[in-house]
Formats: C-alpha cells, sequence, structure tokens
C-alpha cells in the first residue's frame, strides 16, 4: 500500500508537468473499470460497490468494463453497457491485464469518452476496506488529493523525495506526455487491481475465522446439550430400575 500511494503521489507531483488538454465537449459517455471479486465469501465487499456505482454513475450515460465475474453479472442486471470483461486467479500475473491495457490504449488513442475511472475496494487495513472511484482520465493534482481524501490519508504520510525543476523532455512534451498518460494508467490500474484482490483475501479470512469461532460456539452449545440429555437419559433409567425394584419388593 505505501509503495502504491507514494508512486501516486510522486504522479501528482509530475502530472502538472505533462498535462495534456482533451476536448470533452459534447455527448460522451463515461467509462467506469469495475474491479471485482471471481469468487465468494467476500460478498459485502461486492454490496458496498454496488450501492457507490449506482449512486454515482447513470447507466444510460455510462460503459463499464469489468474485471470479475461478479462484475459482469451486476451490469447486465443493472443496465450498464459492457464494453469488455476479463478474468483474474487470486494469483495473478501482469500479463492477464494485457487485455484491459490494450483496451485503454485504444480508448486513450480515438477519445471517446468524457471521463475514465477505476472502481475498487482500497485495503487500508486487514479490518478496514473502503470502496472508492479513482478518475484516471483526466488525471490531475486535484483528483489525486480528493483520492487521498476519500480513503483518510494524508499527504504528509506519503514518502516525498526531492525532485529536478528543470527536466529535459525528448523528443517533445507532447510525445513524451502521450506516452506517459499510458504507463500510468496502466500502473493505477494494476494497483487498483491489487488493492482490491487484497481487500478480497482479508474479507475471506474474515468470513473464515467468523465461520470457524461460530462452528466453536456451536460446537460447545450442543455438546452441553447433548450432555445434559445423555444424563438425564442415565438418570432416568435409574429411577425406572429403582421403582421396578420398590415395586418387587412390595409385592413379596
Amino acid at each position: 500500500m505505501h509503495s502504491f500511494l507514494s508512486t501516486v503521489y510522486k504522479v501528482s507531483n509530475v502530472l502538472p508537468i505533462f498535462s495534456t488538454s482533451s476536448d470533452v465537449s459534447g455527448m460522451k459517455k463515461d467509462l467506469i473499470i469495475i474491479v471485482w471479486s471471481e469468487k465468494g465469501l467476500c460478498g459485502w465487499l461486492n454490496v458496498r460497490l454496488f450501492k457507490k456505482i449506482m449512486h454515482d454513475f447513470d447507466p444510460v450515460s455510462t460503459d463499464c468494463f469489468v474485471v470479475g465475474k461478479k462484475a459482469a453479472e451486476f451490469c447486465h442486471k443493472q443496465g450498464y453497457q459492457v464494453v469488455g470483461k476479463c478474468h483474474l486467479k487470486d494469483d495473478f500475473s501482469d500479463v492477464e491485464l494485457q487485455n484491459l491495457y490494450a483496451f485503454l490504449h485504444q480508448t486513450l488513442k480515438k477519445n471517446p469518452y468524457k471521463t475514465i475511472s477505476v472502481v475498487f475496494n482500497f485495503f487500508k487495513n486487514t479490518l478496514q476496506q473502503i470502496p472508492v472511484i479513482l478518475q484516471t482520465y483526466p488525471l490531475d493534482r486535484k483528483v489525486i488529493e480528493d483520492f487521498f481524501t476519500k480513503i483518510w490519508i494524508s499527504e504528509l504520510l506519503i514518502e516525498k523525495k526531492p525532485m529536478f525543476h528543470w527536466i529535459l523532455l525528448e523528443p517533445s512534451r507532447a510525445k513524451l506526455a502521450k506516452s506517459l498518460s499510458e504507463q500510468l494508467m496502466n500502473y493505477v490500474v494494476y494497483g487498483t487491481v491489487l488493492q482490491n484482490k487484497t481487500g478480497e483475501m482479508a474479507a475471506r479470512m474474515l468470513a473464515m475465522k467468523k465461520a470457524k469461532d461460530n462452528a466453536a460456539d456451536r460446537i460447545k452449545y450442543l455438546t452441553i446439550a447433548f450432555n445434559k440429555a445423555r444424563q438425564w437419559a442415565i438418570t432416568q433409567e435409574i429411577m425406572e430400575i429403582v421403582a421396578a425394584k420398590a415395586a418387587i419388593t412390595d409385592e413379596k
């Protein structure tokens, strides 16, 4: 997490130098990259993302690229248009995201969307994952500062290193900005996927721990109930034997 935030902070410092102007006029849609889970035992993470997406994005003006099986099911049910999807294993590699990288490369080249954002769960700690929306295009210092505010992280906690104020750009600022924007987009997306996967693992771990604790409590309760029933059955048998012996003695 520290490495991801440090890099994002450094990007926010460099962006004013490499900023590019983009035409966001006209009836353009928004694109959201939804990072979701592939398996169960972390449903509460998905539910919070459900609510955030439905609150912030209109299905009519929003296209979705989904990462994960659960995201595709949600988008189809809610009427969002799915323009692409990919599936990741728990132990995934950067190669498995090549379809997403290629799609983003073509999207930045054609510029068909007004904004591009990533919706994911930010892993703050084992007990706390924060559903957030990180706008990756257009990306500037204000967007990064808003992201830090949403995840309750101060910029002062991020490692800061001195940067050069005078940089020679070759071959040109425009070409370098275009190349840098694609690399930054890929890195930010990969970082968000890692954050969400880490949150999934933590959620599953907590779910299994809670299930284990509940099972242990249930076993303890059932053991006590079984012992009581067994003791009552023994006591009842003894009482029946004593009563039968007493009846035989009285007859004699």
